[in-house]
């Protein structure tokens, strides 16, 4: 529609998490017409080096000059904005800034606000050791005087495995396992979990997810999917229309 702001996606980080992501901009939009979604510039680097890698000293290849190159390339063909549909890749967010002109949607930030709009008062964080190790989620959420709640060395690893060796890797997931981890953080005291690795929606898609009723409850009812923060968040942004 004319009038609305461009939407820019660095993606392919990972490339499923971004197919979801630009399902839930086209699925959240309240139109009756292809006009009345915003545009959306996409570049898909799913040959970026990998983040969580660089960041815990496992590599020294650094993401950030392939991402700075593809931010300023979605500047220079238009985009008005700039989102990118990975938590960990924040852990770049400043100097990403620094090195276009147009504005970046911090999803980090975003999601620590509808935490503390929803009334968190301690939250579970779901994610990468990346996440973790760099501390940036958790830090934007203690900002609003919420209390952070991290899983145990033991459940990182099995996180990790479940994130890298069956979503990313395009296997079953095994739901019982991510149930328990959650479980384990809500019978800690979380009232809420984040979905803090943006691969972790997509256990909403898994085929098995139906025979598990308490694990589908867990992803509906406790746990704040941070692709939906920023889907929603985007299309506000482009000036479109959000459904309620």
């Amino acid at each position: 529609m004319i009038g609305m702001k461009k939407i820019g996606i660095i993606g392919g980080l990972g490339p499923m998490a971004t197919v979801y992501y630009l399902e839930l901009l086209t699925r959240m939009v309240d139109t009756m017409v292809d006009q009345g979604h915003p545009r959306i510039l996409l570049q898909s680097i799913s040959d970026s080096p990998d983040r969580t890698a660089y960041i815990t000293g496992k590599s020294t290849q650094s993401p950030l000059p392939l991402l700075v190159e593809t931010a300023r390339s979605l500047q220079n063909a238009g985009a008005d904005f700039l989102t990118i549909p990975c938590v960990t890749a924040h852990y770049f967010y400043e100097q990403l800034t620094q090195a276009v002109d147009i504005p970046i949607v911090n999803l980090v930030e975003e999601t620590a606000e509808q935490l503390a709009v929803r009334g968190a008062r301690k939250v579970g964080i779901l994610a990468t050791t990346g996440v973790h190790q760099s501390g940036v989620l958790a830090q934007a959420i203690r900002d609003r005087g919420i209390e952070v709640l991290l899983p145990d060395p033991d459940s990182r690893e099995r996180l990790m495995y479940i994130i890298y060796k069956q979503i990313k890797a395009g296997r079953p997931a095994d739901l019982s396992e991510f149930e328990q981890i959650a479980e384990n953080m809500l019978a800690s005291g979380a009232d809420c979990l984040v979905l803090g690795c943006t691969e972790l929606p997509l256990l909403k898609r898994e085929p098995e997810l139906a025979q598990h009723v308490r694990t589908k409850e867990l992803l509906e009812n406790d746990c704040l999917d941070v692709l939906e923060v920023l889907a929603k968040h985007a299309i506000i942004n482009a000036g479109a229309k959000l459904k309620k």
